[in-house]
């Protein structure tokens, strides 16, 4: 009888990882060019187009691409299930939380100040601190800030989102704003800005790590080991690449 008991709890164990994985994932992310951006009405990007290829190759499904501040696709996908989020940095604070795919592509990350600001220059992090510094509500480059010494409402100054702290660096409200070089050709220009009004202040080699995929604990296995192999093979065939040069910086 317990042996019975035992193989019906392992069939209804196995069909509900069956009725997980069939169910379509939500996918999370944040308007984060050229990662990630909106154009005629589709959620496109070098992260986005690497991302959905590795989904469709891997015939996952997923419901629409849902595009939203950081802090609340985060809480979004740390809180809920069955859920994907991408272009999100991989740190042992985070390591638990989710379940990895990636990498899928690469993120520099450094201090930047208007060119002007010939008054600001950085040796080492700890000079910074003498600065008010933008950063974002639950993003990778806030927390490390914080373990750094750094303090919320001191010389720490949060937002909800990156094109907040863009104007205040420009209006003069922040000295300093930690970005991706990557990102700065692009999403200045949409605030009306130039690239070339920026200077690098001080790299940061801790924070310059690839971005990743992260999936909620509660999709199966099978379905991040497929989600993987997908991305492999078209990192394989040359395909990411090809992306990333597709969005020069």
């Amino acid at each position: 009888m317990k042996t019975v008991t035992r193989t019906l709890m392992a069939v209804c164990l196995l069909c509900m990882s069956i009725a997980v994985s069939a169910e379509p994932l939500r996918v999370f992310t944040a308007h984060f060019p050229p990662y990630t951006y909106t154009s005629n009405k589709q959620v496109t990007g070098l992260a986005t187009i690497i991302v959905k290829a590795a989904l469709a190759d891997a015939e996952i499904a997923t419901r629409r691409f849902e595009v939203m501040p950081w802090a609340r696709a985060y809480s979004m996908a740390s809180n809920g299930k069955n859920a994907l989020i991408y272009s999100i940095a991989r740190t042992p604070e985070r390591e638990k939380l989710f379940r990895w795919v990636g990498p899928i592509a690469p993120y520099e990350v450094s201090l930047y100040k208007l060119r002007s600001r010939a008054d600001i220059s950085l040796r080492t992090l700890v000079d910074a601190r003498a600065y008010e510094v933008g950063g974002e509500f639950l993003d990778v480059k806030q927390a490390y800030l914080l373990a750094q010494g750094f303090v919320d409402g001191l010389n720490l100054e949060l937002v909800s989102t990156p094109e907040l702290n863009i104007r205040k660096l420009f209006a003069g409200r922040i000295d300093l704003l930690p970005m991706s070089k990557t990102t700065i050709p692009y999403w200045l220009p949409e605030e009306g800005f130039s690239p070339e009004a920026l200077e690098e202040a001080l790299p940061i080699a801790e924070l310059s790590k690839p971005l990743y995929i992260a999936l909620t604990r509660d999709v199966p296995e099978s379905t991040v080991v497929k989600l993987q192999t997908a991305l492999d093979n078209l990192r394989a065939r040359g395909f990411v690449s090809s992306v990333e040069a597709a969005f020069p910086y």
